[in-house]
């Protein structure tokens, strides 16, 4: 799976988790609100302090949410960018999709072999003078 589909997906569902959180927390709210409930629990703390406690972590976590939403727009961006020189360069270089072979790779071995015997015979040259 490329890395556009996943970074498209991740962002859909960090918006859909932002937008339950946001009525999960006021649901708690709301329901800590009308059940007037202020008993304390064995922590000593009371449960509305354990909602808002529920509230801010929620709240938390979508800040994570927020920043890793940035962070994956920012990527996308670079790899945009990246992908449009490459298909710049490709359209300099007149190819579109250069495959390396096994031949390709005799002919640039070939080649390189050629260059050591052609450079070590201009060294040899070189010494007698």
């Amino acid at each position: 799976m490329e890395f556009k589909t996943i970074d498209y997906d991740v962002i859909k569902l960090i918006i859909e988790v932002q937008q339950k959180t946001k009525v999960v927390s006021e649901s708690l709210f709301e329901a800590q609100v009308e059940a007037g409930d202020y008993k304390i629990d064995n922590t000593g703390k009371r449960n509305f302090d354990l909602t808002a406690e529920a509230i801010n972590g929620i709240k938390n976590m979508r800040g994570h949410l927020d920043e890793t939403a940035v962070g994956l727009k920012e990527i996308r961006g670079k790899l945009k960018d990246y992908e449009i020189n490459m298909n710049k360069v490709e359209a300099n270089l007149g190819v579109t999709k250069y495959e390396v072979t096994n031949e390709s790779l005799q002919h640039l071995k070939a080649t390189v072999e050629l260059w050591k015997e052609s450079y070590n015979r201009f060294l040899k040259q070189t010494r007698k003078y």
